[in-house]
């Protein structure tokens, strides 16, 4: 099942009888790391199946097309949320029968972080998940899979290949909004 977050989770909830449940979501990093645990809560809260076993999380951090893209929140923003209600709905008698849950964040671009300033690595990004669904990891049925966040060289680097990419699938090579110059009115150094 794909789902956005923000997306109708109905469906979700009159699912009684789901033993394994997989779910690729994506996610806008502009909501940095309180908009991924708030939407794990919703996803958690929608369960209704006594009966789950496996639950299976492949998270992808993917910005609107249309949205003009800034990371708005500073990495320190992490230590400040409440995951009290994550863990309490986390601890519900309903997800006593779970024996394993895998949390997936795949790098499937360059350009995405979760916070202005600071790079993550994978190792961190596993630990942060731990923390924020530590009940289950308390438990030994956690596994979780983060990729090294961007450097800001690499995306400087990103930056510069759509750049060259946008000239070369441009015929004017990058001029928009003027008529290009022809080879004639160049200037030639003497």
């Amino acid at each position: 099942m794909a789902l956005k977050l923000g997306q109708d989770l109905s469906v979700l909830a009159g699912c009684t009888r789901l033993s394994t449940v997989a779910l690729h979501v994506q996610a806008n990093p502009m909501d940095s790391w309180q908009g991924l645990v708030t939407g794990l809560c919703k996803i958690f809260s929608h369960f209704s199946s006594p009966v789950i076993r496996s639950i299976q999380v492949e998270m992808q951090l993917k910005e609107p097309d249309d949205a003009l893209f800034a990371l708005a929140h500073p990495d320190s923003e992490f230590w400040t949320i409440d995951l009290g209600l994550i863990h309490d709905l986390m601890k519900r008698p309903m997800f006593d029968s779970l024996q394993d849950v895998t949390i997936d964040i795949p790098r499937y671009s360059t350009d995405v972080r979760l916070a202005r300033d600071a790079v993550l690595t994978a190792e961190e990004t596993n630990r942060r998940l731990c923390l924020i669904l530590e009940p289950w990891d308390k438990r030994g049925i956690l596994t979780v899979r983060g990729d090294d966040e961007p450097t800001d060289e690499e995306l400087g680097q990103e930056a510069d290949m759509n750049s060259s990419n946008s000239k070369k699938e441009d015929p004017s090579g990058g001029v928009k909004g003027e008529e290009a110059l022809s080879p004639e009115d160049e200037a030639v150094p003497a």
